[in-house]
């Protein structure tokens, strides 16, 4: 299964959604937040948590998180990767050759997209 990067906002349902798919098709997800829906301070939340992986959970979920207070370089890194590179929507996937996919699919396109990566 390859890996997958994925454009993310945590206040996107779609990217829960996608997250979700991915996780269960058994692609090796990497998670890239940024916030183009006005959620800078619950990306901030979750990249500064100490348990990053339930603070994601939990934001999907609208479950309130603290504030985040530590380095948030990487998500500054995140949002000019997407603005240098046009990504204006989440959630936005890239397979581990660079096909790219776009939006919401369903699980067996998804499931195909997948199959169809080179190994």
């Amino acid at each position: 299964m390859p890996a997958v990067a994925i454009f993310t906002d945590y206040r996107c349902p779609f990217s829960r959604a996608m997250i979700a798919q991915l996780t269960e098709l058994g692609a090796h997800v990497i998670e890239y937040p940024i916030s183009i829906l006005g959620s800078r301070d619950l990306a901030k939340a979750v990249i500064c948590a100490p348990d990053r992986a339930k603070a994601m959970r939990d934001a999907y979920g609208r479950v309130p998180l603290p504030a985040g207070n530590c380095d948030t370089a990487g998500l500054d890194q995140n949002e000019a990767f997407a603005d240098a590179h046009g990504i204006t929507e989440v959630p936005v996937m890239v397979r581990s050759d660079g096909t790219v996919m776009r939006g919401y699919v369903d699980p067996d396109r998804l499931a195909d997209w997948l199959d169809t990566a080179p190994q």
